[in-house]
């Protein structure tokens, strides 16, 4: 009886086809997440984005999709003049993504005012037209001041509704 042998591989060969093993299972994996936006809220300065996640389910290797909470985006333009773009805003409860726009050649301020008189978080501030200032603040349900603080800009005010 004749024993063959079989060619030897080197050490950096059986190294690339172990990266290209790997390589191909990655592409392969079943995992997925799937994106989605919900539509826009009707009032104009607020719009909602959301996602949904596929994760591994139980023991059967099905899939259960589960809705992720819908972060809120407020949107906030100033100007042009001494003005807000809208008189009133509104958001839900909780952490809203607060975007700063300024639509003026002036510098400008954003506040959100409590019951209390007491601003609920740092002031956004844009310097020139086309800058943004943004920030994640949390907020209660409750009525809230929106005012610029820089001095003479006092006109510059509205309401934000949070249910």
């Amino acid at each position: 009886m004749k024993i063959r042998t079989l060619p030897r591989m080197s050490v950096s060969n059986v190294f690339v086809a172990g990266i290209a093993i790997v390589a191909l299972n990655a592409c392969s994996s079943s995992d997925s997440a799937v994106s989605s936006s919900a539509p826009a809220s009707t009032d104009a300065a607020v719009t909602t984005t959301g996602s949904i996640e596929t994760t591994p389910g139980g023991s059967t290797g099905e899939s259960t999709t589960t809705a992720a909470p819908e972060p809120v985006t407020l949107q906030v333009f100033s100007g042009p003049g001494m003005k807000f773009d809208v008189p009133n805003y509104s958001a839900t409860a909780g952490v809203a993504h607060v975007v700063f726009e300024n639509r003026d050649s002036q510098r400008h301020t954003l506040a959100f005012i409590d019951a209390d008189g007491k601003s609920v978080a740092k002031d956004l501030e844009v310097v020139k037209s086309g800058s943004t200032d943004e920030a994640d603040i949390t907020f209660l349900a409750g009525t809230y001041k929106v005012i610029c603080t820089v001095p003479g800009h006092q006109a510059m005010k509205g309401t934000l509704t949070v249910s």
